[in-house]
């Protein structure tokens, strides 16, 4: 599991597709554009907000759902 909070800590993720990266680097410009502020977007921290989580083969379901099969 790969748990965002920075701009840096998403540029340090190394193991996920780079596809995947272009991806998660859209939605934090999104995440920086709705915050309209004029901090520059290396120095916004999601801390206060929550954070981004990418979940990684291998990793333990964070809920079970108990309809599936």
């Amino acid at each position: 599991m790969r748990i965002i909070m920075t701009s840096k800590s998403l540029g340090e993720v190394k193991v996920l597709p780079p596809s995947y990266i272009n991806y998660m680097e859209q939605e934090w410009r999104t995440l920086y554009e709705s915050f309209e502020t004029d901090v520059p977007i290396d120095a916004i921290s999601l801390k206060e907000h929550g954070c981004m989580v990418c979940i990684e083969a291998g990793d333990k379901p964070l809920f079970r759902n108990n309809n599936a099969e």
